[in-house]
């Protein structure tokens, strides 16, 4: 025989005990079974999940049940996932979200990183068909074909708000003083990739980046080893194809250029499409800017090219793009400062020169999106006083005619 508590609206106990099963048993508005969940998520950002059997509506969901009597929500999920995997996570560090109050019972919210190997699990056959890691997208794709236990895929989203409102946005530390933490000191070597940290590394304590660790830091300009260090925040690593920013701190007043930065983060960020974020802009001491016959394509070739929106005066249609440490201004042709009449190609006799730290990756980068080349990637000779500079370069011409010219 399975007693259940019942509990009133805020999850307080009422003092009633049922058996679980005997209908003859009404409970009022006010009345609540709990029940918990867990959403058990390894390193690479995937959820166990599991595929009921045929006679438990062949149906996707996580792992849960009923609080018994007795019981408290978070010892009631520990017996559940040893009741339904045959893991034991009784000493592991298990993170609760609240409730929510769906279809009357109160379901219990719970969260574990930890990396289970399938191959330990041991199901229970007559309840379950498998087991099985998916990721957060295919996930909601299960909930939006309908696929997954409908609340256990409102207790998912529940879960991914409620951790996307803890996650630490990077751009709110620019310019401020940190701490940084160092467990990757200068000179050790990544214990999974094997390669060499040539800067130390660490982390930002009482933070949570995107991928659920804490804000991760690259300490620049010290060339020491250390354990602790306390700086300014320059800059952060955007990462485009990951969901982990990294800041950049270096010793208070130090300046450091972008260049640098891609320098000497490539050690790791050489896996990654990266952007470089600064607070405040430095300017060049020259920039080009050019006339444009519309706004809207131009902002959305450079941006393909991959230049990052610095500001813009949407009142003037005029927009400042960076990419690495190459300028550029454009604007809308609106007949001032016009030296003659403005005809395609605009940019007849001009051609733009900007030097990129991975000329190739770009290139190919670009290729993917079809961008349409002037001229392909080729290695050039160029005599500079009595020396020859090898130069790998390609040419690609913006909507209004203007020659842009990439190289390394």
């Amino acid at each position: 025989m399975e007693l259940l508590n019942i509990y009133d609206d805020n999850g307080n106990k009422t003092g009633r005990i049922i058996e679980r099963g005997d209908k003859s048993v009404k409970l009022f508005k006010n009345e609540h079974i709990a029940i918990s969940v867990i959403f058990i998520e390894n390193d690479n950002g995937e959820f166990l999940i599991q595929k009921t059997s045929k006679e438990k509506g062949n149906i996707y969901s996580s792992i849960g049940g009923h609080v018994d009597s007795g019981e408290t929500p978070i010892t009631a999920i520990k017996r559940e996932v040893k009741e339904e995997l045959d893991i034991d996570i009784s000493n592991d560090l298990i993170e609760e979200y609240g409730y929510i109050l769906y279809d009357m019972p109160l379901r219990y919210i719970f969260y574990l990183k930890k990396n289970i190997d399938l191959n330990d699990v041991k199901l229970q056959k007559e309840e379950v068909d498998y087991v099985k890691y998916m990721t957060k997208e295919e996930i909601q794709k299960l909930i939006d074909n309908k696929k997954m236990l409908e609340s256990h895929g409102i207790m998912f989203k529940e879960l991914m708000k409620k951790r996307n409102n803890l996650i630490t946005n990077a751009k709110d530390y620019l310019g401020k003083i940190v701490t940084v933490k160092i467990d990757r000191a200068l000179g050790t070597k990544h214990p999974k990739h094997g390669f060499i940290y040539t800067v130390n590394y660490g982390y930002i304590e009482g933070t949570i980046s995107g991928d659920g660790e804490e804000l991760d830091a690259y300490v620049l300009g010290v060339f020491e080893p250390c354990t602790e260090f306390t700086g300014r925040v320059i800059s952060y690593i955007h990462r485009t194809n990951d969901n982990d920013d990294k800041l950049i701190v270096v010793p208070d007043s130090r300046k450091i250029s972008n260049k640098e930065i891609e320098a000497l983060t490539e050690f790791q960020e050489r896996f990654f499409e990266h952007e470089i974020i600064r607070e405040n802009i430095e300017f060049n001491s020259l920039i080009p800017e050019l006339s444009v016959s519309n706004m809207h394509i131009s902002k959305k070739f450079y941006m393909d090219l991959g230049f990052q929106v610095r500001y813009e005066r949407k009142e003037d249609k005029f927009c400042f793009l960076q990419l690495e440490e190459n300028q550029i201004m454009i604007e809308e042709d609106n007949n001032n400062w016009n030296t003659g009449k403005l005809e395609y190609p605009y940019g007849r006799g001009i051609n733009i020169s900007m030097t990129i730290s991975d000329v190739e990756k770009m290139y190919n980068k670009l290729k993917e999106k079809d961008i349409k080349f002037f001229l392909d990637l080729e290695v050039h000779e160029y005599r500079v006083n009595d020396k020859i500079s090898l130069d790998k370069e390609f040419l690609v011409q913006d909507p209004d005619g203007y020659l842009l010219r990439f190289n390394n």
